[in-house]
């Protein structure tokens, strides 16, 4: 299994740990709709509407969230 992930024939992974202000948060990969960056803060809009403010910067979620094919960064500045 281990190989087939390292190969990126299949995806293990369904979830992300999201540090948040009371420790870590697991949240679904496939609830996550679409993320937003203040400073060293990463504001995460999920699809029920549940916003999750995570102590991580935009580029170290963008980081958990490359093995998923789903999420695509349409705005770099």
């Amino acid at each position: 299994m281990l190989l087939k992930k390292i190969r990126g024939k299949s995806n293990l992974f369904t979830e992300i740990a999201v540090p948040a202000s009371e420790g870590y948060e697991m949240v679904p990969a496939d609830q996550l709709k679409q993320s937003e960056a203040n400073d060293n803060y990463t504001y995460l809009i999920l699809k029920s509407k549940h916003n999750i403010v995570a102590c991580r910067t935009l580029k170290e979620i963008e980081e958990q969230l490359k093995d998923f094919l789903f999420f695509v960064r349409v705005y770099y500045s």
